[in-house]
């Protein structure tokens, strides 16, 4: 990043506005380098003590503390979670996402809103287990349910598959791993709450609650799979594709 906080190299923006009220709106910007969808950081001097790697730390966590002195995740946090702090889950906002292609919209929960937000910073922060769902950064969807997560969480998984076979490695093209994919994912979903829990704000829950839809509306994936529960997608493909 340069002195003023702008990117100095081809980038991707994403850009968040949340209005509360007609007088009070907040706007969070993530920029995104464009080849390894890495956040571009600002500068940042003292660092609060919940960052700490080894403060609540993820079991599987994958960074050694002699290397990393914190979680790369908090760090890129810090901003929406002292924000958040003082606000409840449950409170009603209007938010646009703004896009190079388009512009997204609704009125929905704080959490929610939150939680769309916060998926971004989670998987383009540098942990090497949520560094595995950054193709889903380049094609960010807000606010999606569960069914266009699990499609989405799938076909992602597949591809990553078919990219592995055309590179020489041996593709898990049955998704017998699928679920220990996920499995890691979910410990880093909890850990990282109980980080947020740690913390111990006031009255705000909207941090916490929204890493929770995450793993949440991403565990609907795996049991997807887990329970082979595709009949939806088994008749409305065949219908077209059996022929």
């Amino acid at each position: 990043m340069s002195e003023n906080g702008a990117p100095e190299k081809k980038f991707l923006s994403i850009t968040y506005k949340i209005r509360f009220e007609p007088h009070k709106e907040k706007s969070f910007t993530v920029y995104l380098d464009w080849e390894a969808l890495d956040i571009l950081q600002k500068p940042r001097g003292s660092l609060p003590e919940w960052t700490e790697l080894t403060f609540h730390k993820c079991p599987n966590c994958l960074l050694e503390e002699s290397l990393h002195q914190s979680c790369p995740i908090a760090v890129n946090l810090i901003e929406l979670i002292d924000f958040f702090k003082d606000f409840v889950s449950y409170d009603e906002v209007d938010v646009w996402v703004e896009t190079e292609k388009r512009t997204y919209s609704k009125r929905t929960s704080l959490q929610n809103a939150a939680s769309s937000l916060m998926g971004i910073y989670m998987v383009s922060s540098g942990c090497p287990i949520l560094n595995k769902m950054r193709p889903m950064v380049l094609t960010h969807l807000p606010f999606q349910s569960w069914e266009e997560t699990s499609y989405r969480f799938i076909t992602m998984y597949l591809f990553v598959q078919y990219i592995l076979y055309r590179n020489g490695r041996k593709p898990d093209w049955e998704l017998k791993k699928f679920t220990d994919f996920y499995h890691e994912i979910e410990l880093v979903n909890q850990g990282f709450a109980k980080r947020l829990n740690a913390i111990r704000f006031p009255q705000g829950d909207v941090s916490t609650s929204a890493v929770n839809i995450l793993n949440a509306t991403g565990s609907m994936a795996s049991m997807t799979i887990e329970d082979d529960d595709l009949e939806y997608w088994n008749k409305m493909i065949l219908a077209h594709w059996d022929k």
